[in-house]
């Protein structure tokens, strides 16, 4: 099922990007992805989550956690998937406070627009757990730590390719 929320006129570049490689993402992208979800994995206990969001889905490889609303900007993206998936921006989250037991973003947090503002919502959604990984290599790493820790109280942890920030407690 593919859900679309809001009136998202305005496609930044990043999304254009997505529009373009979405046919060829899995095959690039799956392994690596699948190894994250898999490091996730092996530091969290999956079974007390029962509402599971991840923002900045793509086609949705996080569904190796489950029962998992996946939620991305890219349309194309979203059309290669299955389940559950809403098309909006991590800036606005079209869902209620408190919504999601935990909440993850899988190397995406360096493509939103507005990243405290995605955060913030983020944490508005998120009623446990949030986990969010970053590219090692991404220059926006130092900022992106900092603006992390500014909304949430968690570790990082070295996943090899990505920095992996998990946190069960929120800033106020």
């Amino acid at each position: 099922m593919l859900r679309a929320y809001g009136n998202n006129t305005v496609i930044e570049m990043t999304d254009r990007y997505y529009e373009t490689i979405a046919t060829g993402y899995d095959q690039l992208h799956k392994a690596e992805q699948q190894r994250k979800v898999e490091f996730v994995l092996s530091l969290i206990e999956l079974k007390k989550y029962k509402t599971v969001l991840d923002v900045g889905s793509g086609t949705g490889l996080s569904r190796l956690m489950g029962n998992t609303v996946g939620l991305d900007s890219s349309f194309e993206m979203l059309a290669k998937g299955n389940g559950v998936r809403v098309c909006a921006y991590a800036e606005k989250l079209p869902f209620k406070s408190n919504s999601f037991d935990l909440v993850t973003s899988f190397t995406a947090i360096q493509n939103f627009t507005n990243v405290i503002k995605a955060l913030k919502e983020i944490k508005r959604v998120c009623k446990k757990t949030c986990v969010m990984s970053i590219l090692k290599k991404s220059e926006k790493l130092p900022d992106l730590k900092k603006k992390i820790q500014s909304q949430f109280v968690g570790e990082f942890y070295d996943q090899g390719v990505d920095i992996v920030f998990i946190s069960l407690a929120r800033r106020s």
